[in-house]
């Protein structure tokens, strides 16, 4: 198939929905509007009566409304919007599984569509019998599904479970088998609605492999996910919808913005500005004096498209080499200064300035804001104020181009303020979005030049800092080295901290690990191991005598099974199981940053259920890891410290363990300064325990909160898992509300 050829044209497509309150009212509008109609038609002709509407007895529901746009072969659509936004109902109808109500959609070719996991697929079958009926389903002779069967096979990487029923399938062999099929039967459209968000990175790198390789080849591709980078690294295009209207049709990179714009005026809507009337003070900035460039080195912005939300807009950027010169040419490890000035119509706050650089291919290879180099930075002076920001970079890039967009957010002056205080994830969320231009300028980058000879500096896309040391060994040394045994790759190395033991903070998901990290992070800066997703920081690379470990997410025999130094500490911190449930439910529903699959799978399913539905699924889910590493601790008998203990008496409990047990040399006033600086209603401004604002992070500190949300259906379910347990831990084993 040529890949000019149009291969979907969609125009003026509209669906809608009838809602009915009961059975009762569909049969109504099934049978009393013809009846009307017969009547009125009789009045009319005996001359007795007017005519009248038909009564209605459902109300409507548009689930699309007035969408066109067109594909062609070759080409990646990306299709975004928030949950309910009408994304699959214009999936379904491209599949030809949903008719619509107006409108037309022409699709030329044959379709492979990954709507749902499974579909197509008896769970009864063996995934080799599933292969040759979805196979068949989708239009393949039987001849081609054994000419493709090793292929897919061989792509879905299952092993011997090809010969099992597929009910006994993880979700993630669902997928591979799915997508497996779907990938070998020569479409020319291929659809794929967030289905490979529940696959491992190693098999999304395969899948996104073999869709290029389709696209290549002509096929067209409509990807719907809500992931922006994937979005914007591998659409051309994307279709913004809302609420079933296309609000952008353009350069995926622009749509991207858009959906955050409209994310954020959704997250917003009903809640109270974070920044008071009163303007609070910010400390007082360094002053800055910014040369500005010559007046030639300035891009022109006029057929810029600027994506803001009305607060500013971009009105000057300009590209420098080290000597102020204008230059779009560099070479590996030069400095490039990228000037950008935002003129605002409205004070903003504390301004965020940032830039992004892209390579040729969309990947982001850097990107970085003034949050992030935490310099002092002074607050907007209001309407008709400018904001202007120059920005330093050592070009340690691969060779080739690169395109750069630079952005306006901001915070409020409270925000700022408390920065030290604040993780990224909250930022995140009190950030405001405010003006961006996604292909602000280009720049390429050559080799480096040395005594007159190009070199390179490094290969691949950055040149990550760091040193290499290269040592000869005598054969003796050899045999030497060979008698040692190591028993894990994560070993102990030595430093100049061996004078302090090691610490480890051991605890579980939502048992205060955060506000435990802030404290020993401020009372030992020097010391302190940044915590990695899933505990890497502890199970994946050496460990440092005299470090500090915070949240260590470990069981007892998975702490054990790494090589510890002769000489370490460890506080073990547990919370209630019911309430580190209910910090779980609304962490993963509105606050917490997507960082995993997992993540972003439950919050698609939590966003559809009750909170009563959404607290047995993450039962299910979620919990147990949490209550196996209590267990695991617990049953040994070792010690630990309850978080509700800590709430109540944290300064004297915290001196007990980390001044005297785990001989962190800090005063008793440092220590007490630093918890009354991270307690609760520090963090928040003031607002205490228990004063609702679900979007908060730390709301979901308040002790006893599973209370207010647990039904006798959860409270039945919670005893019969972790009722004993929770016995154990010294926690009420009496879970039914009201009791």
């Amino acid at each position: 198939m040529s890949s000019n050829e149009i291969v979907i044209d969609v125009r003026n497509l509209s669906k809608r929905y009838e809602i009915y309150n009961t059975p009762r009212d569909r049969l109504k509008q099934l049978v009393l509007p013809h009846l009307h109609q017969a009547a009125n038609r009789a009045g009319v002709a005996l001359g007795i009566s007017k005519h009248h509407s038909a009564p209605r007895y459902f109300r409507e529901f548009w689930a699309l409304t007035d969408v066109s746009f067109q594909v062609r072969g070759g080409e990646t659509l990306g299709i975004i919007g928030r949950n309910g936004s009408g994304k699959s109902t214009l999936l379904q109808i491209l599949a030809g599984t949903l008719a619509p109500t107006s409108g037309e959609a022409k699709v030329t070719g044959r379709i492979a569509a990954l709507l749902e996991l499974g579909s197509g697929f008896n769970p009864e079958f063996t995934g080799c019998d599933n292969v040759f009926l979805n196979g068949r389903i989708l239009g393949l002779t039987q001849k081609e599904i054994e000419a493709r069967y090793e292929q897919i096979v061989e792509f879905a990487d299952i092993g011997e479970f090809i010969d099992e029923p597929v009910k006994t399938y993880s979700s993630g062999m669902f997928l591979r088998l799915a997508f497996a099929v779907q990938a070998h039967i020569d479409a020319s459209i291929v659809i794929i609605d967030e289905a490979l968000a529940v696959g491992d990175v190693f098999f999304r790198q395969k899948c996104y492999a073999r869709l290029e390789q389709l696209k290549t080849a002509g096929a067209a591709i409509l990807l719907v996910s809500h992931s922006m980078p994937d979005i914007e690294q591998f659409c051309e295009r994307a279709i913004l919808l809302d609420h079933g209207e296309p609000r952008f049709i353009g350069l995926a990179s622009e749509a991207a913005k858009h959906y955050y714009l409209l994310h954020q005026a959704e997250s917003r809507k009903g809640q109270q500005q974070e920044s008071s009337p009163v303007k609070m003070p910010v400390e007082k900035p360094v002053e800055h004096v910014i040369d500005r460039p010559p007046v030639e080195a300035f891009l022109d912005l006029t057929n810029k498209s600027q994506i803001s939300n009305g607060q500013a807009r971009c009105v000057g950027v300009a590209v420098c080499n080290a000597a102020g010169e204008p230059c779009n040419s560099f070479r590996q490890g030069e400095r490039a200064i990228f000037y950008y000035e935002f003129e605002l119509n409205e004070d903003i706050g504390v301004p965020i300035c940032g830039i992004v650089i892209k390579n040729d291919r969309g990947v982001t290879v850097h990107g970085k804001n003034s949050w992030q180099y935490d310099d002092n930075v002074p607050a907007s002076l209001g309407s008709g104020s400018k904001v202007w920001c120059k920005q330093e970079i050592n070009l340690d890039l691969g060779l080739g181009e690169y395109v750069f967009e630079i952005g306006l957010a901001s915070v409020s002056t409270h925000t700022w303020k408390h920065r030290e205080r604040v993780s990224h994830e909250e930022m995140s969320a009190k950030r405001m979005r405010i003006c961006h231009i996604t292909d602000a300028g280009s720049f390429s980058v050559g080799p480096a030049v040395r005594n007159n000879i190009q070199f390179l500096t490094h290969h691949g896309l950055a040149n990550l800092p760091g040193k290499m040391t290269i040592t000869v060994e005598s054969p003796s040394s050899h045999a030497e080295r060979a008698s040692y045994t190591h028993t894990r790759k994560s070993q102990v190395t030595q430093t100049q901290q061996n004078e302090q033991p090691t610490l480890f903070h051991v605890t579980h998901w939502k048992a205060g690990s955060q506000w435990i990290y802030k404290i020993l992070r401020e009372i030992a800066p020097d010391r302190i191991i940044t915590p990695q997703l899933n505990g890497q920081h502890y199970q994946d690379t050496s460990l440092v005598r005299g470090a500090v470990y915070p949240t260590v997410y470990a069981t007892r025999e998975q702490f054990y099974s790494v090589s510890l130094p002769d000489n370490y500490r460890k506080l073990i911190i547990i919370r209630d199981l019911r309430d580190t449930l209910i910090s779980g439910y609304f962490s993963i529903r509105y606050s917490h940053t997507i960082i995993s699959a997992d993540l972003a799978r439950w919050r698609e399913r939590l966003e559809a259920m009750t909170t009563e539905a959404g607290l047995l699924m993450l039962m299910d889910e979620w919990l147990p890891a949490s209550a196996r590493i209590q267990e695991s601790w617990i049953e040994a008998g070792e010690k630990f410290i309850r978080y509700e203990d800590l709430l109540e008496n944290d300064s004297e409990i915290l001196e007990e363990v980390l001044i005297k047990h785990c001989e962190i040399q800090v005063s008793p006033e440092r220590l007490r300064e630093v918890v009354d600086a991270n307690r609760f209603e520090s963090l928040t401004g003031g607002r205490k325990p228990g004063e609702e604002n679900i979007m908060a992070h730390e709301r979901k500190g308040v002790s006893g909160d599973w209370r207010n949300y647990f039904t006798p259906l959860v409270a039945d379910k919670f005893n019969e898992r972790h009722g004993e347990l929770s016995s154990k831990a010294g926690y009420a084993s009496n879970t039914i509300p009201g009791k």
